[in-house]
C-alpha cells in the first residue's frame, strides 16, 4: 500500500524521532521511541534509491515540533492496530468498550517514554528472574534451604504429626506396623531424646534432599510458584510437605 503527503496515519513500532523534520535547518534532538497506534500526517516521502536500500521512507508529523524520521512503509497504517493498550491513552470523556486513544499531544508522548521505560526495566527484570528460575544453582540452593529447615525446624513444629509415624523399640527407632499404632497423643509423653530419635530416623530414611527436591519440583510447577520465591510461601511448602510425608508412610506401613 502506498502512502500520500498529507495522509492521516498510525505509527507503531519503533521509530525515530526529531523536533524537526530531516533536512530542515534547527537544533536536532534524535530520540529513539517505542509506540503503538501513534497519530501522524505524512509530511514527506523520500522515494526508493541506492542510499534507503529501494524503499519508501517517510518522514511523519505528529505535532509541532515534533517528527518521525525514516519511517518505513510496513510501521504505516491507515487504521489502529490491534493492542493491549499499554502505550495507549484514553481521553476525558473515554467511551468504555474502547482501550485505545491515539496520542496527540507532546504531554503524552513524554508520558509514553516514562511508560516505556518502567517497560523496558520491567522487561529486563523477568528477564533476570526467569533466568533464576530456571538455574540448576538456585534450584539446588533452595532445595538445600528447604531441606534443612524441614528437618531442624519444621518438624519439631508443623511436621510434628509425621513423628507418630516412627515407635521406639528397645532403644531403636523403626516405622509403626499399622496404622493403628498411629497416635499423635503419645509424642506429648516422650522424653526430648526419644523425640531426637524419630527425627533422625525420618531424616536418614524418608526426608532425603532427592525427596525434597522431587516435592518442590511438583509444587512448583503445580502451584506456578518461583523457585527464588518459594522462601516466601513457607508456610504453603510446609502444608504440602505435611500432607506428602503423611501419605507417603501412609502407604508405606500399608505395604509392610
Amino acid at each position: 500500500m502506498l502512502f500520500e503527503l498529507g495522509d492521516t496515519i498510525y505509527l507503531s513500532g519503533n521509530i525515530t524521532t526529531n523536533r524537526y523534520p530531516r533536512g530542515d535547518m534547527g537544533i536536532n534532538d534524535i530520540k529513539n521511541i517505542f509506540v503503538n497506534n501513534l497519530k501522524g500526517t505524512i509530511f514527506a516521502i523520500e522515494l526508493p534509491n541506492f542510499l534507503n536500500g529501494g524503499q519508501f521512507l517517510y518522514t511523519i508529523k505528529i505535532f509541532e515540533n515534533l517528527y518521525a524520521i525514516e519511517v518505513k512503509q510496513n510501521q504505516i497504517s491507515y487504521s489502529q492496530t490491534p493492542s493491549n493498550g499499554v502505550y495507549g491513552f484514553i481521553g476525558p470523556n473515554p467511551n468504555p468498550n474502547i482501550k485505545l486513544n491515539s496520542l496527540n499531544t507532546l504531554e503524552q508522548l513524554n508520558q509514553i517514554n516514562k511508560l516505556n521505560w518502567v517497560n523496558e526495566q520491567i522487561s529486563t527484570m523477568n528477564k533476570f528472574n526467569q533466568n533464576l528460575n530456571t538455574s540448576y544453582q538456585v534450584q539446588k540452593t533452595i532445595t538445600k534451604y528447604i531441606y534443612y529447615k524441614l528437618v531442624d525446624e519444621w518438624i519439631y513444629k508443623k511436621l510434628f504429626p509425621i513423628l507418630a509415624f516412627v515407635k521406639i523399640v528397645n532403644g531403636k527407632p523403626q516405622l509403626i506396623k499399622s496404622m493403628d499404632e498411629y497416635n499423635i497423643n503419645k509424642l506429648a509423653s516422650e522424653t526430648d531424646e526419644d523425640i531426637e530419635l524419630r527425627a533422625d530416623y525420618l531424616e536418614s530414611n524418608i526426608i532425603t534432599k532427592k525427596l525434597v527436591s522431587k516435592v518442590l519440583k511438583k509444587t512448583v510447577n503445580r502451584m506456578c510458584l518461583n523457585w527464588y520465591e518459594l522462601n516466601k510461601h513457607e508456610k504453603t511448602i510446609q502444608n504440602v510437605f505435611l500432607e506428602y510425608l503423611k501419605d507417603l508412610l501412609e502407604e508405606s506401613i500399608r505395604r509392610l
